[in-house]
């Protein structure tokens, strides 16, 4: 049986400068979505429940990955589906594996890495511009970052770096610390464990 919904905080999409955008929602593989159930739980609506869709699915099965992600709207109306607001680029769809795999929780994730302790429902904060027009807008990702940084600040002085050793020339160029950055990170999903 589903369990009780987390109440969604996902912010309208706003503009940060002419034409970026940003929005915090639920993280969401395209492959899931079109099945319209979880792959490990088949019980569970896609676009019902995404709080429950766990991090090994999104993370570990490669059907699921390499379907791409999309950012889903909370529901126009109580007990509606979630809305397919964005589909990720290809640089999207990197930044999206790796932060949420230096989230979820090793063991339960078997790609996940570091000491993140998320099981289910990932959600983040993305930044970009809309390149295509359709059905559900392609978003060509500029930065993407924990669900708790949201859309009222500035936009992050970096992307997520990438879970593999960084390359000597990104580490000149980071304006933030990796080891900083990670115990934000770290410290930020702790308090989402929704396990």
């Amino acid at each position: 049986a589903p369990t009780a919904a987390v109440a969604p905080t996902a912010a309208p999409a706003a503009p940060t400068s002419a034409s970026e955008i940003c929005f915090e929602g639920f993280v969401m593989d395209t492959f899931c979505i079109d099945r319209g159930t979880l792959l490990d739980n088949s019980a569970v609506q896609t676009l019902k429940n995404p709080e429950a869709h766990s991090l090994h699915c999104l993370l570990d099965v490669s059907v699921c990955y390499e379907s791409g992600f999309e950012m889903l709207e909370p529901p126009a109306a109580a007990g509606g589906d979630y809305i397919r607001k964005y589909k990720l680029d290809d640089k999207g769809n990197k930044l999206a594996l790796d932060l949420g795999r230096a989230t979820g929780q090793p063991g339960v994730c078997s790609t996940c890495s570091g000491t993140g302790t998320q099981v289910k429902g990932f959600r983040a904060t993305v930044r970009g511009t809309v390149t295509a027009a359709s059905k559900v807008p392609i978003l060509a990702v500029t930065s993407i970052a924990p669900s708790a940084v949201g859309c009222s600040g500035p936009a992050p002085t970096a992307a997520v770096a990438p879970t593999a050793a960084p390359s000597e020339s990104s580490a000149t160029t980071s304006t933030v610390p990796h080891s900083m950055f990670y115990a934000l990170l770290v410290g930020t999903f702790a308090a989402f464990n929704l396990s």
